[in-house]
């Protein structure tokens, strides 16, 4: 590990993505990826996401958590409501309680 990325800290958000811990195992996409191959050069990386799986239409937490991944960077699950349709009121609601988990984790 280089001396400059020990102290570097990264923050990917994105709340649609599968986490490399959801049943599967899941196909990881952009974020999921990047997270892995930045954890691997050192930065501490933190992936935001939802407690809200949107593929699977399931919930991974029924609160707002944190863990770390066995790819080395941390997750946090920010809480969102579940929903049953992608357009939908309660969509939007869900992704205003993530932003809420958000703001209040920060």
């Amino acid at each position: 590990m280089r001396a400059e990325n020990r102290h570097l800290r990264i923050w990917l958000v994105e709340i649609g993505e599968p986490l490399p811990t959801d049943p599967g195992p899941p196909r990881l996409l952009r974020t999921g990826l990047l997270g892995r191959q930045l954890a691997a050069g050192g930065p501490e990386v933190t992936f935001w996401n939802s407690s809200f799986y949107h593929q699977e239409k399931s919930q991974r937490s029924e609160r707002t958590i944190e863990f770390r991944a066995p790819q080395g960077y941390r997750i946090v699950l920010l809480h969102g409501r579940a929903y049953r349709a992608n357009v939908s009121i309660a969509r939007v609601r869900s992704h205003q309680e993530n932003a809420r988990s958000f703001r209040d984790a920060v």
